[in-house]
């Protein structure tokens, strides 16, 4: 993360340390409001070796001022493949991602979740 200041340029970019691994974590993709982050990780759910495939996590906080809190898989937005996030609505109910899931018509496809309010 990286602040503005006052003179309106961006301070140098800190790692958010608490959310990350030493594995694959990128994609991140913040909510309007500024209190869910989601990206993509191959981390493994409790540790371990990192897994094969990449999957959406989220981690959540009270307010802008405060860090997140501990990262939680999100099970609705993941598959079997690898996907990560490049975009959610701003009322949270629209995502926007990427997957190897099936039906497939390359490598990689762009998928559209759609939750009700």
């Amino acid at each position: 993360v990286a602040v503005r200041q006052g003179n309106g340029l961006f301070g140098v970019p800190q790692p958010l340390t608490n959310l990350n691994t030493n594995l694959v974590d990128g994609h991140p993709v913040l909510t309007r409001d500024g209190l869910t982050l989601y990206w993509s990780s191959n981390r493994v759910p409790g540790g371990g070796a990192p897994g094969t495939t990449t999957d959406i996590w989220s981690a959540t906080r009270a307010s802008t001022a405060d860090v997140f809190d501990t990262p939680m898989l999100v099970p609705d937005l993941n598959s079997s493949g690898s996907e990560s996030l490049s975009w959610i609505a701003p009322d949270n109910c629209s995502a926007l991602l990427q997957s190897t899931r099936a039906p497939n018509k390359g490598l990689q496809d762009i998928f559209e979740a759609v939750r009700p309010l």
